[in-house]
C-alpha cells in the first residue's frame, strides 16, 4: 500500500527555539487553567497517564519539542471529547537529553508511577534500548516511534516499534541506488568503514551515523576526493547535518519511515492545529508522535472497557491494534514490529527536503 501522498512541494528543515523553562511554564499554565475549570464546574475525573520520554535539552532537543506538542495535541483533543470511559488523560513528559543513563533513570521514574499505563519514547535507538528493559520489568508497554534499532523485542516483549528497522532502511537504500544506476554502493556505519571507503571509488555511500558524525563523514569524504551520491536515514534530515555539511549535503537522498506532514493527504487539519499550539511547523516525527498517541488512546479505551485501565490491558490491546492513522494503517506482528511500515525518499535541494517517492522491497520492512 502506497502512502497517500498528494503534494510534492519542498518543505523546510526546521528546529524549535523554545526554551525548556518557557515550555514548562506554558504547560503549567494550561494545567492550572484546566484544573480551575474542572473545579469551578464541580467535576472531578479519575486520571490515566501516558509517559513521554525524549531529549528536551542538549544536542537533540529539537526532536523532543517536535514530538511533545503532537502528543499533547492528541491528548487535548481526546479530553475535550470527554476523555476515555470517564477518565481524563494526562501526559508525563521527561527529558533524557539523548543520554542512555538518563533514559534508564527516567524509565524507572515512570515505572514507579502506578497511574502511568504506557510510554512513548525515546526517539533514539540507544536511549530506547536503555529504557526498554526497565519498562519490561514493570510490565509497562512502550510504543517506540522513529526507532530502527534491531532487537527491540529482545529488550522488551511489550515494546511496539512504529518505524522500519535499520536493516530495512539499508535494504531500501540498495533499491534506491539500483534504480538510479549506481552499482557501487558502500556503507559507512563506523570510523573503520569510513577509512575503507576513502580507498575505494563508490558511486553511492550510505551514511549510517548520527547527524554530527554523518556531516563530518560527508565533508571528509568530499575533501578526500570521493564523488558519490550520499544516502542515509533520519540523520540526513537533521538540521545539524545541513548546518555542518553545508554544500556537501546537496543532493543527499534521505530515507525516512514517515513523510513530512505536508506530503500526506488529509493532514492539513493536523498541521493547522499543531501550528496553532506550537507556533512552528510539525516535522515527520510529530506525525509519528500524533499517530502513536492516538494508537495508545485507542488501546487505553479498549482496556478501560474491561474495567480500570491497566498496563497489561493496554499491552494486550496494542498487540491486537488495527487502527488507521495519518501515516496509514497500524498493526503489529508477533515481535512488535509495524506490519505496514513504508519508506519515503526525499532529496536535499537548496537546504530543503524534496519528496522523491516511496520504496517497497520484496523482503518488506519489519
Amino acid at each position: 500500500m502506497k502512502l497517500p501522498i498528494i503534494k510534492r512541494e519542498t518543505s523546510p528543515v526546521v528546529g524549535l527555539g523554545v526554551s525548556r523553562l518557557t515550555f514548562h511554564v506554558i504547560w503549567l499554565a494550561v494545567g492550572v487553567l484546566a484544573t480551575l475549570t474542572l473545579a469551578g464546574c464541580g467535576v472531578t475525573r479519575p486520571v490515566v497517564k501516558i509517559g513521554v520520554v525524549a531529549p528536551f535539552e542538549g544536542r537533540y532537543r529539537a526532536v523532543g519539542y517536535d514530538v511533545i506538542y503532537a502528543v499533547r495535541l492528541a491528548v487535548r483533543e481526546r479530553n475535550a471529547a470527554g476523555g476515555i470511559n470517564g477518565y481524563a488523560v494526562e501526559v508525563v513528559s521527561l527529558d533524557d537529553g539523548g543520554d542512555t543513563a538518563a533514559a534508564a533513570e527516567q524509565a524507572r521514574k515512570l515505572a514507579l508511577d502506578p497511574v502511568v499505563v504506557a510510554v512513548i519514547g525515546h526517539w533514539r535507538d540507544d536511549t530506547t534500548l536503555a529504557g526498554a528493559p526497565v519498562y519490561a520489568g514493570a510490565g509497562l508497554p512502550l510504543v517506540a516511534p522513529g526507532v530502527g534499532a534491531p532487537g527491540l523485542s529482545s529488550h522488551s516483549p511489550i515494546a511496539f516499534r512504529l518505524y522500519p528497522t535499520a536493516a530495512a532502511i539499508e535494504e531500501a537504500a540498495r533499491h534506491v541506488a539500483a534504480s538510479l544506476g549506481l552499482e557501487r554502493l558502500a556503507f559507512v556505519r563506523s570510523e573503520a568503514d569510513l577509512v575503507q571507503v576513502r580507498g575505494t571509488s563508490p558511486e553511492a555511500v550510505f551514511i549510517g551515523l548520527d547527524p554530527l558524525p554523518a556531516a563530518e563523514a560527508v565533508t571528509g569524504l568530499v575533501r578526500a576526493g570521493v564523488r558519490a551520491t550520499w544516502l542515509g536515514g533520519a540523520a540526513l534530515a537533521d538540521p545539524q547535518y545541513f548546518a555542518i555539511a553545508g554544500a556537501a549535503a546537496e543532493g543527499s537522498l534521505v530515507i525516512l519511515g514517515a513523510p513530512l506532514p505536508g506530503d500526506v493527504a488529509g493532514a492539513d487539519g493536523f498541521i493547522a492545529r499543531y501550528r496553532a499550539m506550537a507556533g512552528a511547523e510539525p516535522g515527520w516525527r510529530a506525525l509519528l508522535a500524533y499517530d502513536a498517541t492516538q494508537l495508545l488512546l485507542e488501546a487505553i479505551a479498549q482496556a478501560a472497557a474491561q474495567g480500570a485501565p491497566s498496563r497489561s490491558g493496554v499491552a494486550e490491546a496494542l498487540r491486537r491494534s488495527q487502527v488507521q492513522g495519518l501515516i496509514g494503517p497500524i498493526s503489529f506482528d508477533a515481535q512488535g514490529n509495524w506490519r505496514q511500515a513504508r519508506l519515503v525518499v526525499y532529496r536535499v535541494a537548496g537546504g530543503r527536503l524534496r519528496l522523491e517517492g516511496t520504496v517497497e522491497t520484496a523482503s518488506g520492512f519489519n
